[in-house]
């Protein structure tokens, strides 16, 4: 964590928490998700890892970016881009319960949503298949 100044909790979610901090090397914001590992056992343990390694070979510009991960005391932290604009969880509570017209569906999907699949929280970004299904349901 040395490379990076924490700013704030973003979120929290049953398997840790996503701060958003400070690059102490480029100036600009990430998140970093950081996840307990040291109750978990050896096979989650490497679960974990092999879904860091996932994250990594991920390139799209509808995912957010993978920049980093490493372990430290007992925890696991990986870094990914910043969604600055919010994410598709926000867009869909302002709708308040008001279904998206399907061509507003596309064009939010192709330009303007990328995917978080890391940031996941109670209140932050979620996975593009639950997000598109509640997106469109």
């Amino acid at each position: 964590m040395e490379k990076y100044v924490r700013a704030q909790k973003i979120g929290e979610g049953s398997f840790g928490k996503a701060i958003l901090v400070n690059s102490i090397e480029d100036g600009r914001q990430y998140v970093i998700k950081e996840i307990n590992i040291s109750s978990m056992s050896s096979k989650e343990r490497e679960e974990s890892r092999r879904e860091v390694a996932v994250l990594a070979n991920m390139k799209h510009p509808n995912i957010v970016q993978y920049r980093e991960s490493f372990e430290e005391n007992g925890s696991l932290y990986i870094v990914m881009d910043y969604c600055e604009g919010g994410d598709l969880f926000k867009r869909i509570n302002a709708q308040k319960g008001i279904l998206f017209q399907e061509d507003q569906v596309v064009i939010y999907c192709r330009a303007e949503a990328p995917v978080c699949l890391c940031q996941g929280t109670e209140e932050g970004c979620v996975c593009g298949s639950t997000a598109l299904a509640q997106f469109i349901s």
